[in-house]
């Protein structure tokens, strides 16, 4: 592979300079620029896109499984704040059903 990207750059030095006069030159340099097109695209689509769908796929993975955590632990505290006041709630309730004064006359 590095000895096809070699030529592909020989030939695209070749094409920096003025070729026109020598046969078929052109043809080279183009195919020369084809071919460095054409590996580029190759080491894209093969390589550098699945590597970063993968790193990708991984941190929403992570993403959705830190929040499940939140969620499951925001769910708990919800669970203990209810049962907090329905505690609070039955214990208000039973301190004032006993207590039937009447405050505008001082607590008599």
């Amino acid at each position: 592979m590095r000895e096809f990207l070699l030529l592909a750059t020989s030939a695209a030095v070749i094409g920096a300079g003025d070729v026109s006069d020598i046969p078929f030159a052109n043809y080279v340099v183009q195919g020369g620029a084809f071919t460095v097109l054409v590996w580029v695209l190759w080491h894209l689509l093969t390589k550098t896109l699945p590597s970063q769908r993968k790193d990708f796929t991984r941190t929403l993975d992570a993403m959705a499984t830190r929040y499940d955590g939140w969620e499951q632990t925001r769910h708990d505290d919800s669970e203990k704040l209810d049962t907090t006041l329905r505690k609070l709630s039955e214990h208000c309730a039973r301190h004032t059903a006993g207590s039937h004064h009447d405050r505008s006359k001082g607590g008599e």
